[in-house]
């Protein structure tokens, strides 16, 4: 069930918070729930510790990692079929079921 709630209303507990997003130079519209989001930030910030460390395997990893999770970040700061970054999104919030 889709509802228009207020940012007070939202309760991760009873919603899914997903992203629509448009692109507005080609049209494209795709979705992506805001956790997906949440957790790739995560792992990059993760990834940025690892190379804050004294062993260099790890900072070898960790750097490779990084750059892994930036290009995963940009699907939601840009449209998969053009590219451009002149895109609107619009939260949509589901309600869990119990």
């Amino acid at each position: 069930m889709i509802k228009e709630i207020t940012a007070e209303e939202f309760d991760p507990k009873k919603y899914v918070k997903e992203v629509k997003c448009e692109c507005n130079e080609c049209g494209k519209i795709w979705h992506y729930l805001e956790s997906e989001e949440k957790r790739i930030q995560s792992q990059k910030r993760w990834s940025g510790v690892g190379m804050m460390t004294c062993c260099l395997p790890v900072q070898l990893y960790s750097k490779n990692q990084a750059g892994k999770w930036e290009s995963e970040l940009d699907k939601f700061k840009k449209c998969p079929k053009c590219g451009s970054i002149n895109i609107k999104k619009k939260e949509i919030h589901h309600k869990k079921e119990k």
